[in-house]
């Protein structure tokens, strides 16, 4: 509805599904670019969308790479991790049965598409397109940091300004992030007896960026909180519910826990380049607001949708874990590239049950079996 309001010339979307008053608004903004796009075409809308579907997904896996690419100058290395952290899902569920185990036909975290191996890059478009300025905000700041080049700034705005229009709860993440991030870089300073000029720019940044990109986030907050909208917002404040730990950890697969000694080798080892801090800022919040019932007081309902860029920040601290092992138990190039595939291979191995169960459960949940009599 929404693509073909767009190629029918309106500038916002309306509910048309509803006798409902109300006001035009941008909540589906994605949507409505497509139809302004396919529009002078006269594509079918259901092309347009599944077409759109494609082009995100590969950018997202583009997005994957480049982050990546920041930490892993390697090519060579990119590529493996990169294959790990796209393709890579959770464990299996597995149940101990008469003397022999059983693969159970839903997987851990099975309502979150993020987690899931083959709705990761193919399900919903908007939801990639959310995590794809998601991860370029983070990748033109790391790269504002290794170049000081100030239009990887106006960049990270752009797309931080076009973020909030998706979910102001990743807007309001990425300022936790990069808050965090300045009290990380001005405690570090002070224990050692730095001057703060680098905590200080970075303040200054994190505030031009909040004020330039929160508007959006503002306005979409608005509507969810006075037009027909509000009703979606109610719904989703009464599906939420606590995720055990366990079943976070198990989802996520071996990815999470290669991460865990990174994250503590980050710290220990006081880096000086200053994005490892935001890749380890990520993780630690999540494990802060994922498993506590302070993520429903403060409204971060849709935190856990943030299940792809997670995905990319345990794959590439997982990663980290992986190169360092491999250079350690090789003695030469060579035998680090045979050592890094080998181990990524063995990484992958135990989460490929997790995609027939992935193909089933989607099977089972969008195409039903249809029963009737001739």
């Amino acid at each position: 509805s929404e693509i073909r309001q767009g190629q029918e010339g309106h500038l916002t979307e309306r509910q048309r599904l509803t006798s409902e008053v109300q006001i035009g608004t941008w909540v589906h903004l994605y949507y409505l670019a497509v139809g302004w796009i396919t529009g002078p075409f006269h594509l079918n809308p259901i092309f347009a969308y599944h077409a759109s579907r494609v082009v995100i997904g590969f950018l997202l896996l583009l997005t994957f790479y480049y982050f990546l690419k920041t930490f892993f100058k390697d090519k060579f290395t990119t590529i493996c991790i990169f294959f790990l952290t796209a393709f890579a899902g959770g464990f299996p569920r597995l149940k101990f049965d008469q003397g022999s185990f059983w693969l159970i036909d839903w997987p851990y975290l099975q309502f979150f598409s993020g987690y899931d191996v083959l709705r990761r890059v193919t399900f919903l478009p908007h939801g990639m397109v959310r995590d794809v300025l998601f991860l370029g905000v983070v990748i033109f700041w790391m790269k504002l940091w290794d170049t000081k080049k100030l239009k990887y700034f106006w960049l990270s705005v752009v797309c931080g300004f076009f973020l909030g229009f998706f979910s102001p709860t990743h807007a309001l993440v990425l300022y936790v992030m990069f808050t965090v991030y300045c009290l990380l870089l001005s405690i570090k300073s002070l224990l050692k007896k730095e001057k703060l000029t680098s905590a200080k720019t970075n303040i200054k940044l994190t505030l031009t960026y909040i004020i330039l990109t929160i508007p959006s986030s503002l306005y979409i907050t608005w509507v969810f909180d006075n037009t027909v909208w509000k009703i979606v917002k109610d719904w989703e404040a009464s599906q939420w519910f606590p995720i055990p730990f366990s079943e976070y950890a198990l989802g996520t697969g071996p990815l999470f826990f290669l991460a865990i000694p990174a994250i503590f080798y980050i710290i220990y080892k006081n880096y000086k380049d200053y994005k490892y801090y935001i890749l380890i800022s990520l993780p630690l919040l999540t494990l802060f607001f994922l498993f506590s019932p302070f993520v429903k007081t403060i409204g971060l309902l849709n935190f856990r949708f943030l299940g792809i860029p997670l995905q990319v920040f345990w794959g590439t601290l997982g990663g980290l874990t992986l190169v360092w092992f491999a250079k350690k138990v090789s003695g030469n190039d060579k035998t680090y590239k045979i050592c890094l595939v080998i181990f990524s291979f063995l990484i992958f191995l135990p989460t490929l049950p997790s995609y027939a169960v992935s193909l089933k459960t989607q099977n089972q949940e969008f195409t039903p079996p249809i029963n009737f009599n001739i």
